[in-house]
C-alpha cells in the first residue's frame, strides 16, 4: 500500500516552512525553494509520494492520481491544506477506493 500525500502549492508550502526554519537557522540563506525540495527528500526510502495540487490535472483528485501517478485501490490519500493558522493544516485521509472525504482527523 503506498500513501500520496496531496500537498498545498509548492510556494505557499515552503514559504511555510522556510519562515518557520529561518530563526534555527540565522545567518543562513533559507529559500522557499530548498524548503519544497526538502519535502521530496523526506519520502524517498519510503512507499509514499509527494504530490502538490497544482500538478494533477482537473478536479477529481483521485481519478488524477490513478490517471497520472498509477494509484490503486487499497492507496492512501492524505490531503493536505492550508489551515487558518500555519501550524495548523487541515488534514484528510481517505483511500483511493473510498473517494469521499472522511473528515478531518487532526493536525500534522
Amino acid at each position: 500500500m503506498a500513501v500520496f500525500y496531496v500537498l498545498p502549492p509548492r510556494a505557499a508550502l515552503g514559504e511555510v516552512l522556510a519562515r518557520f526554519l529561518r530563526p534555527y537557522l540565522p545567518g543562513l540563506a533559507v529559500s522557499v525553494e530548498a524548503c519544497t525540495d526538502m519535502i521530496g527528500t523526506l519520502t524517498e526510502d519510503q512507499p509514499a509520494y509527494v504530490v502538490h495540487r497544482e500538478d494533477l490535472p482537473g478536479e477529481d483528485v483521485f481519478s488524477a492520481l490513478r490517471d497520472a501517478c498509477g494509484a490503486e485501490a487499497e492507496d492512501r490519500v492524505v490531503s493536505v491544506s492550508m489551515g487558518p493558522r500555519s501550524d495548523e493544516p487541515c488534514v484528510r485521509i481517505r483511500r483511493v477506493a473510498d473517494g469521499p472525504a472522511v473528515g478531518p482527523v487532526g493536525s500534522l
